[in-house]
Formats: structure tokens, sequence, C-alpha cells
């Protein structure tokens, strides 16, 4: 997302289920912001949640969890480095007569200063609305093309 580019514009950019915090440095969350303005239409609209630094305090030293799911079982336990949350995912899928595949990720989420995120995205737009969600942990913004 931070290098794409493609001839068409619009009015409305989305980025849901907190997709910037993959992203694996600010300097990506800078790129993608400067990709999304390249993209929008006048006036265009970009909306978009993040997980912010809470989340990181909130999650740490927090137990795996573990749950059944439609083709086997799911866990994951996330560990907190620095500013970057990393999930170690595995999924055991079942394959039948008792025998399961395990499926392993590491995913990390890097959450910074949400002064920082406003800062970054000033230089490309108007920032209409932050909205702060499930307590502080996550931040919605809505943004308008300068």
């Amino acid at each position: 997302m931070h290098n794409f580019k493609i001839s068409e514009r619009f009015d409305v950019i989305f980025s849901v289920f907190d997709s910037i915090n993959f992203l694996n440095t600010f300097a990506q969350w800078k790129l993608t912001f400067q990709s999304v303005n390249d993209h929008l239409n006048e006036n265009g609209l970009f909306i978009f949640d993040i997980y912010t630094l809470k989340m990181l305090k909130d999650d740490e030293g927090k137990g795996p969890t573990f749950r059944k799911i439609s083709k086997g079982y799911y866990y994951d336990k996330g560990t907190t480095k620095n500013n970057t949350l990393v999930w170690d995912v595995k999924i055991f899928e079942d394959i039948g007569n008792g025998l399961y595949h395990v499926n392993e990720y590491e995913l990390k989420e890097a959450m910074y200063p949400i002064t920082k995120v406003d800062s970054a995205l000033s230089k490309h737009f108007e920032i209409l609305e932050t909205k702060s969600m499930e307590k502080g942990r996550k931040v919605l913004f809505v943004c308008r093309k300068k």
C-alpha cells in the first residue's frame, strides 16, 4: 500500500482493520499517505483506522488465545518489542483422521504516537475528524485531500 500506482482517481479511499499498522516503518506510513493523496480526486476523503501505543501497553503480558475455527483451531500470542506488537499465529488445520497441519505466521504491527501520525498526515490532508475507539486502543481518521 505504500507504493501503489494506478491510473485511476477516487473520491474515497478506505483502509480498514488497522492495515496501516502492518507496514514495517514509519517511512512506509508516510509513503502510503503520499500514495493515497496521489490517487484521490480533489477534496477526496481518506478514511482509516490504526491501533495506538495504548494497545501495546494494554496487551503487554496478556496470555495467548486459542479457539476453534471452521477448519480446525486458531492460536495467537502477542509480544511487545519497542513500538511493535509481534503476533505468533498458528492455525491447526484439520486434515482428517485426527491429524492436523500447522500453518505458522509471524505478523508485526507497528504503532506510533498520534501526534506523529497527525504531523505526517497534515502534509497532504486536512484532518476532519479523529475518533477514539476501543477505550483509546484504536483511532479512526477521516481526512480530506488538501
